[in-house]
């Protein structure tokens, strides 16, 4: 019993662990939230020197016409499509951003319930130790008490021994009494006819 606890405890103590591969992707998904951040920051100051140059052409486009007009107008679309993927770009870091956060959340949750289970075993063996010792102090005190009943046994065996010796000998001599005593009975039987 202690054994299957004490690899219960190795299970989950291994368990609450992070294994290596769990510390690697931890490792991947905060550099993947770094690379994120910086890549929202990017974005970010992309999209203010896009709108900045929007501002700047509409200015332009205000002060100007003909071809020259139609040339901004043209880079002011292309401008406006980078500023709209870049919006896009930006809520994807975010989203993979939120995942990666769930993610930590899960692994962080997982730990302490695993910590949680391993206090517990810890606990459960502690008890399950004492009360096995317990047990084997009253088995060593049923362990004295046998070898006391065995002792006085061998004393109360050699004393029976000793009896029936003294026994079989007043047996023996009543008996030559009694044969004795028949002998006699037999001769004044004879000696009376």
């Amino acid at each position: 019993m202690v054994a299957e606890l004490a690899k219960r405890i190795s299970d989950i103590e291994g368990a609450t662990v992070l294994t290596a591969a769990d510390e690697k992707r931890l490792k991947e998904l905060e550099k993947a939230i770094f690379a994120v951040d910086e890549g929202v920051r990017a974005i970010e100051v992309s999209c203010e020197h896009l709108t900045r140059k929007v501002e700047e052409l509409q200015e332009r486009i205000d002060n100007c016409g003909g071809p020259k007009h139609r040339a901004l107008r043209k880079e002011e679309g292309e401008l406006t499509a980078r500023i709209e993927a870049a919006k896009s770009e930006l809520a994807s870091q975010k989203a993979a951003m939120a995942t990666a956060d769930k993610t930590v959340a899960r692994l962080d949750a997982e730990m302490k319930k695993s910590e949680k289970q391993v206090a517990k075993i810890v606990g459960d063996r502690e008890s399950r130790e004492k009360a096995f010792a317990k047990l084997a102090e009253s088995l060593q005190g049923v362990r004295d008490e046998y070898a006391e009943a065995q002792s006085a046994l061998e004393e109360a065996e050699s004393r029976m021994a000793e009896l029936s010796e003294t026994y079989a000998k007043y047996e023996s001599a009543l008996n030559k009494f009694r044969s004795m005593e028949i002998e006699m009975e037999s001769e004044q039987v004879f000696q009376k006819r």
